[in-house]
């Protein structure tokens, strides 16, 4: 989102001391429940749009992303709203009710915190201010933070959630509805899961790392972690989009710079294919944080290329249509190694994704994945006769015939 440079007083976001804090030199989050605000980020919007893009990222859609944000006058309106339509035409609670003290502590009968005695005119930063809890409203202590919610959450009951859900569907369907307008079809998307999108876009930052961020930890598999948030993707945008997960860097320093180029090669290698198998995308890390990053300086780039080639040519195996079916993550398989199925019921197929995460761990710098050698599993129960079967892989070029056969009610798999 574009920086807060605008010279009105609440343009810019507060916390509950009054003053707008920077995100970094001199930049400034937005006041996103203030509507001038939200006209003046969709008015760069609206001007891609005219000039022909036909996807837009939006990242920060949340606006406020830390606990100290969203302080400002139409953010404390919004949220004694909030307060007011939960409580009070939701449960029945008068604005003078005694509860808002015994449940909330919060002190009707002071003038700076509820001027006219009612929680019509509650100011939630002078709540804090008076608890002292300007500057940390997520204290365990404070009876609102729950009401108050985490900032840049899309999903559940509080008052962010539902700011968030509220603001960012006004968004898509402005930009929508200024697309269709032009006889255009625009797709949008956001930085982190969020609802009514045409791609989800999940960042990653040190999953998969050790904990000095100088290498990969390919013992461990993130295989629930992609197929949880590829299953949660599909949910929030209503359907099987693509759901794309990438290297993010945040405020925190880019870990995924920190890597040394084997530790690149090697996530590439454990993690990659676990993506893939759980049902979503990598977009391959090319250029990165303000050009600090470069695959072409940097590397792995042959491992990119190898492994890109491998995905475009064997897309079949990866796409979700024809339809596929998830079977299990679970399937036996040798120690160390992931087996994955899924079934294609119109084309009467079963694809077993097999992720090597048997690592040889020589030194800080010798790390690598260990070759595999043949193995047969039994991941799934089946009847009836196996007409063919075959193994692709990274590692070799075409096709390599393996064998298959149904035993004793089970599908039985001799890899090469």
């Amino acid at each position: 989102m574009p920086s807060a440079a605008l010279s009105s007083s609440c343009i810019a976001t507060r916390n509950a001391l009054g003053r707008p804090e920077p995100v970094v030199d001199n930049c400034y989050r937005g006041a996103v429940e203030n509507p001038r605000w939200r006209d003046y980020v969709l008015s760069f919007i609206l001007r891609q749009i005219d000039a022909g893009v036909d996807h837009l990222f939006l990242d920060e859609v949340t606006g406020a992303h830390r606990p100290t944000e969203g302080y400002d006058e139409y953010g404390l309106r919004a949220f004694r709203r909030y307060l007011y339509r939960k409580y009070c035409e939701g449960k029945g609670w008068r604005p003078d009710d005694e509860r808002w003290a015994k449940v909330f502590g919060i002190p009707l009968d002071d003038p700076e915190v509820c001027p006219d005695g009612t929680i019509r005119s509650f100011d939630y930063a002078a709540y804090l201010r008076k608890h002292g809890w300007a500057e940390r409203p997520d204290r365990p202590e404070n009876p609102l933070w729950r009401e108050w919610g985490i900032p840049y959450a899309v999903e559940g009951d509080s008052y962010c959630a539902e700011r968030n859900r509220r603001i960012w569907r006004e968004y898509v369907e402005r930009i929508r509805s200024y697309a269709r307008e032009r006889g255009r079809k625009v797709l949008v998307s956001a930085n982190g899961l969020n609802f009514w999108v045409d791609v989800q876009i999940r960042p990653l930052f040190d999953e998969g790392m050790t904990a000095d961020h100088r290498n990969a930890d390919a013992h461990v598999s993130l295989f629930d972690l992609f197929r949880r948030e590829v299953l949660r993707g599909w949910r929030l945008a209503g359907g099987e989009v693509p759901v794309v997960f990438f290297h993010d860097w945040g405020f925190g320093g880019y870990a995924w710079k920190a890597l040394r180029e084997e530790g690149r090669r090697l996530w590439l290698e454990a993690f990659v294919p676990e993506i893939y198998a759980a049902g979503g995308r990598y977009a391959f890390t090319v250029w990165g944080c303000n050009a600090s990053y470069r695959l072409d300086r940097e590397g792995p780039m042959d491992e990119v290329l190898r492994l890109s080639r491998f995905i475009l040519g064997h897309a079949d195996l990866f796409a979700l249509r024809p339809r596929k079916v998830f079977l299990s993550s679970t399937a036996p398989a040798p120690t160390g190694v992931l087996c994955v199925a899924w079934a294609e019921p119109e084309r009467h197929r079963v694809i077993l994704h097999f992720v090597n995460h048997r690592a040889a761990y020589e030194g800080e710098d010798e790390r690598r994945l260990l070759p595999l050698g043949p193995f047969e599993v039994a991941p799934l129960r089946a009847k009836g006769n196996v007409r063919a079967a075959w193994a692709v892989s990274p590692d070799f070029e075409g096709r390599k015939e393996a064998e298959a056969r149904v035993e004793g009610g089970r599908l039985r798999v001799r890899v090469p």
